[in-house]
């Protein structure tokens, strides 16, 4: 991801993070409101809460920060693609006896009807499915194990990261955290 996309997002976070201490704010406002005061305001600030609550994308510093990273990278049309994570390996789907076949997941590139590797964008998360994939894999940055890694997970971390770290920093961590789990880990640059 970009420098200066990271820095927004950064930003933009630690906006939420001030936004979560004024939801905190109004949450006891709320309490003492159920105590004491009359059902128009305790509707009033619940408004209020339920408005901040879907603004932040979540109550925690993880929730905002994956919300914040994810929802904007999906909007984003100039992505340039960084870094890659590897799906898995496929054949195409096809038709046998006259019926049609969805596409079949292989364990690797070497098993029989081989067709295709699948990729995901780390940042915008596109999906390109390639043939030439040695091609692809020394012409990108990308993140592969044969072991089904769970790709939420690592894109999670991937937002952590990036709102702590620089994007070098948070790249060469996600590959410590894949080899610490025992996965085969192959990078390109």
């Amino acid at each position: 991801m970009q420098e200066v996309k990271i820095e927004a997002a950064k930003k933009r976070i630690e906006d939420k993070l001030k936004k979560r201490k004024e939801l905190l704010i109004k949450l006891k406002k709320l309490n003492k409101i159920r105590e004491k005061e009359s059902v128009l305001k305790h509707l009033d600030l619940l408004s209020e809460i339920n408005t901040l609550k879907i603004l932040l994308g979540g109550f925690s510093t993880s929730e905002i920060v994956h919300h914040e990273f994810n929802t904007n990278s999906l909007e984003d049309d100039n992505c340039p693609h960084d870094l890659w994570f590897y799906i898995g390996s496929f054949s195409s789907p096809g038709t046998l006896n006259g019926h049609f076949q969805n596409e079949v997941y292989l364990s690797d590139e070497e098993q029989i009807g081989f067709t295709f590797n699948r990729y995901i964008c780390m940042d915008c998360g596109i999906y390109c499915d390639v043939k030439d994939w040695k091609d692809f894999e020394n012409k990108h940055q990308v993140l592969k194990s044969y072991d089904n890694p769970d790709f939420n997970f690592y894109l999670n971390l991937y937002h952590q990261l990036l709102y702590t770290t620089s994007n070098e920093e948070a790249i060469n961590i996600l590959e410590k955290q894949l080899d610490l789990n025992g996965l085969y880990l192959e990078r390109k640059r």
